[in-house]
């Protein structure tokens, strides 16, 4: 028996503005050949410089312009990876759940190590730290 699952309509059915490329896609790959024009013909008109050695030159400005349209991290635009990216370095809370549990219990902790960059202490050598702090005020 052969039953028919409906397919994920934003991963079977993208929205194609040109070509196959979404509105963001094609916005950034223009942004990347205006980037590209505009350093050629400045290369051309202030240098003297060939357009064909202009166009080469023009590709690093393009390049983040590019990287930005096509590379999405976790499935996510690249802008909306950055906003759950500030958004955990500013509450220090998750935004996914993890399956990485030990026996011990919970490995992490989401107390602040004084970290700008990081707000995950690992536990256990939390424990030892506090553990040499008591033992050197034993001394």
């Amino acid at each position: 028996m052969n039953i028919p699952i409906n397919q994920d309509i934003e991963t079977a059915y993208r929205n194609e503005f040109v070509k196959g490329f979404s509105l963001y896609e094609f916005g950034f790959a223009f942004g990347g050949i205006v980037a590209i024009a505009f350093v050629t013909f400045i290369a051309w008109w202030k240098f003297g410089i060939s357009p064909a050695v202009g166009v080469y030159m023009g590709f690093p400005f393009a390049i983040p312009f590019f990287f930005c349209g096509f590379y999405k991290p976790y499935g996510m635009l690249l802008p909306e990876y950055l906003k759950q990216r500030r958004y955990e370095n500013k509450t220090c809370t998750l935004t996914y759940e993890t399956d990485d549990l030990s026996d011990d219990g919970n490995i992490f902790s989401m107390k602040s190590n004084g970290s700008l960059t990081s707000c995950m202490v690992p536990v256990k050598k939390k424990k030892i730290e506090v553990t040499q702090k008591n033992d050197e005020k034993i001394l």
